[in-house]
């Protein structure tokens, strides 16, 4: 269904090209900020006595990030545009998880990338050399990866014991929707300022997960694993698992995380 739908979206586009009017190419650059975060993990910590000093949920995102891309507007009719963007999010690194104990310490954090593909209906108006705009649309999130990393800290019986672990997940076709409104100030005949504020509504669904790196004290350890210490595949039903398999991967159940965002973002449009 989203092979579909993603197929429709593409072909609309192109037949409203087969009928352009005025065209406008659109390079744009932006930050977003995660919403929608979901609880991730904790931040725990505990002092020498064994009181608690902290115990607080802490929240994730794939949607914060640099955002950059490019877009192209075809003008349809005088006050309508139908636009199509392709970009990269580039993902912040972010701490899902923290144990902090006497002498143990752990960190996890995840960095997740993907590659957003919109249309969106415009409606515009111009006033002078300002024209406010407002649109919305589906979003299609492709390629998405998270890079998970996880540092395990041991100081107990005088010595210290590190060890380090870096996932990395793909997902499956994510699909959404988005808002957006901004305006365009006029530059030259054939040029425009763009400042716009963007809301996407999206979620991700883990299909693979695979273990890049695992190290003891610098020393690797990942040689020494088999598949299914270092491969999962995630359906929605995990009873086929096998854990006998050890040359098949994990399949464990399928998770979600949210890839929503709020992005403040700037280009120029150039007309032709």
């Amino acid at each position: 269904m989203k092979k579909l739908l993603a197929s429709v979206v593409v072909l609309a586009f192109c037949v409203s090209l087969v009928q352009a009017g005025s065209l406008t190419l659109r390079p744009m650059l932006g930050y977003g900020i995660g919403t929608g975060k979901s609880v991730s993990g904790s931040d725990y910590e505990v002092d020498s006595a064994g009181e608690k000093l902290k115990n607080e949920n802490l929240y994730y995102s794939a949607g914060s990030g640099i955002k950059i891309g490019v877009g192209l507007d075809n003008e349809v009719s005088e006050n309508v545009a139908l636009g199509f963007d392709l970009g990269y999010s580039i993902g912040t690194k972010k701490e899902i998880d923290k144990v902090k104990l006497p002498t143990y310490s752990e960190v996890t954090e995840l960095k997740t990338s993907f590659i957003p593909v919109s249309a969106t209906l415009k409606v515009k108006t111009t006033i002078c050399k300002y024209t406010p705009f407002a649109g919305f649309g589906p979003t299609l999130v492709l390629v998405a990866k998270s890079i998970r990393t996880e540092i395990e800290t041991d100081t107990s019986g005088g010595m210290t014991n590190t060890e380090e672990e870096e996932t990395e997940t793909t997902y499956k076709l994510g699909l959404g929707y988005h808002g957006l409104a901004g305006v365009e100030f006029g530059l030259s005949d054939n040029m425009v300022l763009i400042c716009q504020l963007r809301v996407d509504q999206v979620s991700l669904k883990a299909d693979k997960s695979t273990i890049t790196k695992a190290t003891e004290n610098g020393v690797d350890q990942l040689s020494g694993m088999d598949i299914r210490d270092k491969e999962t595949v995630y359906e929605e039903d995990d009873t086929a698992d096998d854990s006998t398999k050890t040359g098949s991967a994990d399949i464990d159940n399928t998770y979600t995380i949210p890839a929503n965002s709020l992005t403040v973002g700037v280009g120029v449009g150039i007309k032709f």
